[in-house]
């Protein structure tokens, strides 16, 4: 936000030098170093406009601000800024009511924008605000001044068709206006059909008109959620064609790994790659072999920096992609499929360029030494997770025959994972087990079935030596680069959040440490105290991973809090993560490795990188749990009218959520569904109690549940009690809202 003109302030200049400055705001910003007043012909001639733009445009623009209290004109025809006016500049909140807000950032408090404001702009939108004391309702008076810039220039939505004239209906429900079609930009569009819009600017009382740039498909189509998705979220899934044809070249170029002078040959180590059975790239392998002192570990991972360099079209693509996004069967790769399936991927029997991280640890599994160095590599097999169970875990005799020059390695790593799992959670990494969902797809991609993904010993196996590289990663970079690396950080936990938390755990007894600010060994050691508790087991752990930060990537390192660890970094998916490929890049350069060693580290920006890795992060996130939960949504619509067991995972004053576990799907009891009587909600203690029953439902409750409808649209699954009469429900939500209506 940026003051023009303050009565606490004597400074009234703005600083408008990176933004976009509309006609209007730089007449205000004239105004306010006028002191006793200018006319429009001096404001113009001050702003270098013609004289003929005066009458054309600025004098009705004063005019209007003048009607709306943000200037006054006295009888000369001088201008002057009202005393109490305020200028501030900042980002548009939409609210699917039609009403917005807008969001500073030198202001904690949102000003509210009308339902006849925000037809002059849109969520997302900055704009130029002026703000007056409002004398009626006690706050301030909220007037647009300009638009800054418009930030959405495509959306997603349904096309209607009412009368001739075409509207698009924003799948985003904060984009609460339609958007006009003129009937030459509608395409091949048919009423019904999710479209893909690009938004053009327009002069008339709606802000934007639209062409369709894509007819995605029918709505309720399962196979377009993922590219709904990818086009909602911005989500680059298209290779440029220069970079199609550079990817040609590179395959004609391309030769066989060798090793060197600055790269060794560890091609006789039976190193494996271990991953699910869908898997495609495989980026890290593992190699592990008992010493007298204790184990000697070897994680090499992919050398996708050999082939994608800093700068290059193909590096911009990877870091405009920042991550591969996952999709239920389908997968939007950060690397186009020759390197990520091909050159780069660690598959079985072929030489691979490699970056290593070779360890060596002590009986109890505690690092010691270790090294970083490029090499050659061979893996011996492409395992599977259940492969590998059924080795180091259920000696099956056929699997270790099979892979007899391989077990021993396997064994050792078995061995060695269980040692140092059991020494991090000692030292007080936390240990939270959230069952993550399959979705078995049929051929119209609709699910068939969904069920939590098996949790077996070999995924700690494999996991436990990527997070001791990626520690060691870690370590080196603060060692060679100090605040200029890129680590992943994950915060303590807020006071707010602490506050919040052990008010409800309180209330079932628990204790979350002293009454100091918590360590992570508290959370573990309270994760432990409730595993056996059938009855609260699953609810405290939602509830203390939801008191959690959210893990970023920063330049400066602050530690993590889940894994108890002082400092660390991502090094082991450089195929899939891009942050990855840049911690191989600054590896190298301080291994002095010929043409790595006289790169400027500060080309690459840590600080940058780490940003967009954050946001490319966070943004495919949402777009797989929105793709998750149309599936989830599809699936219980073959089901409504069915019943099933849940637990209360949420507690709100409209209703309470409640999972069925069977298929790790959520849905909402409303508040009028839990029967006639009416209910308080008691935030802090995160319940419902019925005013007249006392009946209490509070997080963690089994109850019974119907499905009694799906929204598709809008991803959202209804349940109410089993037995409840839907007719019933009816006739009860029509007596809250005549009540409603007769109290207002």
């Amino acid at each position: 936000g940026a003051i023009v003109h303050s009565p606490a302030s004597s400074h009234h200049r703005i600083d408008v030098s990176p933004r976009e400055v509309p006609l209007t705001v730089m007449a205000l910003d004239c105004l306010a170093q006028g002191g006793s007043g200018l006319t429009a012909l001096q404001v113009a001639r001050a702003l270098g406009l013609p004289d003929d733009q005066t009458d054309r445009g600025l004098s009705g623009d004063l005019d209007r601000m003048v009607r709306q209290g943000l200037m006054e004109r006295d009888a000369d025809g001088r201008y002057r800024l009202s005393p109490e006016f305020v200028l501030l500049y900042g980002l548009v909140r939409g609210h699917p009511a039609g009403h917005g807000f807008l969001v500073c950032d030198d202001r904690d408090e949102e000003l509210y924008l009308r339902p006849d404001q925000m037809k002059r702009t849109m969520h997302g939108d900055e704009i130029w605000c002026g703000t007056l004391p409002d004398t009626v309702f006690g706050r301030s008076k909220t007037v647009i001044v300009g638009i800054a810039r418009r930030n959405i220039r495509t959306l997603v939505g349904k096309a209607v068709r009412n009368r001739g004239i075409w509207h698009v209906i924003a799948r985003d429900r904060r984009v609460s206006s339609r958007i006009r079609i003129p009937a030459t930009h509608a395409g091949n569009t048919s009423p019904g059909d999710t479209v893909l819009l690009e938004l053009i600017p327009d002069s008339s009382e709606s802000p934007y008109t639209g062409r369709v740039i894509e007819v995605i498909g029918r709505h309720d189509n399962a196979g377009i959620q993922s590219r709904v998705a990818i086009c909602e979220h911005g989500i680059p899934d298209r290779w440029p064609e220069a970079l199609i044809t550079r990817i040609e070249k590179m395959k004609g170029r391309y030769i066989a790994p060798e090793p060197g002078k600055y790269r060794a040959d560890i091609r006789d180590l039976p190193l494996v790659t271990i991953d699910g059975t869908d898997a495609r790239d495989f980026d890290d392998a593992v190699y592990c072999r008992s010493t007298d002192t204790g184990w000697r570990l070897v994680v090499a991972i992919a050398d996708v920096s050999n082939y994608v360099k800093a700068g290059d079209p193909l590096d911009q693509e990877a870091f405009a992609r920042g991550t591969s996004v996952y999709f239920p069967g389908q997968v939007i790769p950060m690397l186009p499929q020759y390197l990520s399936n091909g050159i780069c991927s660690l598959n079985p029997d072929e030489d691979r360029f490699c970056m290593v991280c070779e360890m060596e640890l002590d009986d109890q599994g505690q690092i010691g030494e270790y090294r970083f160095y490029q090499a050659v590599m061979r893996s011996r097999h492409r395992l599977t997770y259940a492969q590998v169970n059924g080795i180091v875990v259920d000696q099956d005799r056929a699997l270790r025959k099979a892979h007899g020059s391989v077990c021993s390695s396997l064994d050792g790593l078995h061995a060695l994972a269980s040692r140092r799992r059991d020494g991090r959670l000692t030292a007080g990494a936390l240990d939270f087990r959230i069952a993550e969902p399959y979705f078995e797809l049929g051929p119209d991609r609709r699910p068939v079935s969904i069920f939590a993904r098996p949790r077996l010993p070999s995924h700690e196996l494999i996991e436990e030596c990527m997070l001791a590289a990626n520690m060691c990663a870690a370590e080196f970079l603060h060692i060679h680069f100090g605040d200029q690396g890129i680590y992943r950080n994950h915060a303590d936990p807020s006071e707010e959040n602490l506050g919040q938390l052990r008010h409800f755990l309180r209330s079932l007894g628990l204790m979350l440490g002293s009454s100091g600010k918590p360590r992570s060994a508290d959370y573990q050691a309270l994760l432990e105290s409730i595993r056996d508790r059938p009855d609260i087991g699953a609810v405290v752990q939602s509830v203390l991973l939801r008191s959690l930060s959210k893990a970023c990537y920063e330049s400066k390192p602050i530690g993590h809090f889940a894994l108890a660890a002082p400092l660390y970094t991502h090094f082991t998916s450089p195929i899939r993560r891009y942050g990855d490929l840049v911690v191989h890049r600054l590896i190298k350069h301080a291994l002095q490795i010929p043409g790595y060693r006289d790169v400027d580290v500060s080309m690459d920006e840590p600080a940058h990188v780490a940003r967009q890795c954050s946001q490319t992060e966070l943004r495919a996130d949402r777009a797989v749990q929105d793709v998750e939960a149309w599936l989830k949504a599809a699936f219980m619509e073959e089901r409504v009218g069915q019943a099933f067991c849940g637990s209360i995972t949420g507690v709100r004053e409209f209703g309470v959520f409640v999972r069925i576990e069977q298929f790790l799907v959520d849905g909402l009891i409303h508040v009028s569904n839990l029967g006639t009587d009416y209910f308080f909600h008691e935030e802090s203690l995160c319940q419902l109690i019925g005013k007249r029953s006392g009946i209490t439902y509070r997080l963690g409750d089994r109850l019974e549940v119907e499905v009694s409808g799906v929204n598709l649209d809008e991803k959202k699954i209804d349940f109410i009690l089993a037995g409840f009469s839907a007719k019933r429900a009816f006739r009860h939500q029509h007596a809250r809202r005549v009540r409603k209506k007769r109290r207002r």
